[in-house]
């Protein structure tokens, strides 16, 4: 048995049929989509962790207000302090706000904004259903008995992309919740 010792650039055709490094190539061609794919599932499951959230934070606000047989604005003002809390691990104070609005429907006039009360964060934003006094923008399809009082709550949130944000532009989330007051009217603030 005679052994060959023959380099792999011996002969010039043996360079281009060595299979050697077939697998390294592969891998260094398909690593950008993969970690194009590993970083667009990591910010999709962000994105959709913050809407869950905002979904569960304006639920559970409307929730405790509606709680009330009577309520202060310092107490909806505690209330709505509680944003920060449900929304961790996300930062709210300087990416959101949050809008509690009693609604009350009139006979003559339709749905009306009884009060109004915000906070939990600095984002400049305006309620969707309107201004103390003035007729309310209800959701379509909500309907409201004669004197009914509903509490809704806006939350306004604004998504940043982390690693896509050359190609994602910044956005306003916004979540509504709708309470009917459980024990008292809630129309006025006490």
């Amino acid at each position: 048995m005679s052994i060959r010792n023959v380099s792999k650039f011996g002969k010039p055709g043996r360079f281009l049929t060595d299979r050697g490094g077939n697998a390294l190539m592969e891998f260094a061609f398909a690593l950008p989509v993969l970690m194009v794919l590993l970083l667009g599932c990591l910010e999709t499951t962000r994105y959709v962790l913050i809407q869950q959230k905002l979904d569960r934070t304006s639920a559970s606000v409307a929730d405790l207000v509606a709680q009330a047989n009577t309520i202060s604005e310092s107490e909806v003002e505690a209330i709505i302090g509680l944003t920060g809390q449900l929304m961790q691990p996300y930062e709210f104070s300087n990416d959101g706000v949050v809008f509690v609005t009693s609604v009350t429907e009139d006979v003559d006039d339709g749905p009306m904004v009884q009060w109004q009360v915000d906070g939990a964060g600095v984002l400049s934003a305006a309620s969707a259903i309107g201004v103390v006094d003035d007729p309310a923008v209800m959701p379509s399809g909500f309907a409201m008995r004669d004197a009914e009082t509903v509490i809704v709550t806006e939350v306004f949130y604004t998504y940043r992309p982390w690693i896509f944000d050359r190609f994602i532009p910044e956005q306003t989330i916004y979540r509504l919740s709708v309470r009917r007051p459980r024990l008292g009217g809630l129309s006025t603030l006490s």
